[in-house]
């Protein structure tokens, strides 16, 4: 309506952020911090006591969503039927696991790809001054 205020982008603290998904409430925190929050970024001094169960459950929905977009019938195929579950799962407790907690694992940011333990890469000059791999 005319002259009414728009809607603020940014909640004051104030309001009742216990309404929002737990992914808003998270990043409402970060934001209110002045932190950022890229996929390499340890978040966890962010994230309060029970959130990450409901971030499961937020990814699992979401999942599903992709799983329904990609014409992957969930609900009579019994190989399925548990996979927006499962992946949920594993990117809390895998591929993000460095993300939220203090955990030694982390995470390719540019393919999802998770690591544990040391890694090691060598480059050796190759002919004309090329670098080659194994």
């Amino acid at each position: 309506m005319a002259g009414d205020k728009p809607t603020p982008i940014f909640r004051k603290e104030s309001d009742d952020l216990s309404r929002l998904p737990a992914s808003d409430r998270i990043r409402y925190r970060l934001i209110g911090s002045n932190c950022r929050y890229h996929a390499n970024d340890n978040i966890s001094g962010f994230v309060e006591d029970g959130e990450l169960d409901e971030l499961r459950a937020e990814v699992e929905e979401q999942m599903q969503g992709v799983l329904r977009a990609l014409v992957i019938d969930t609900e009579s195929d019994h190989n399925t039927a548990a996979t927006a579950r499962r992946v949920a799962k594993m990117f809390l407790t895998e591929v993000f696991s460095g993300h939220a907690d203090y955990s030694t694992a982390g995470h390719d940011s540019n393919h999802w790809v998770p690591w544990l333990g040391a890694g090691f890469v060598v480059l050796a000059p190759a002919v004309a001054g090329l670098l080659y791999g194994p």
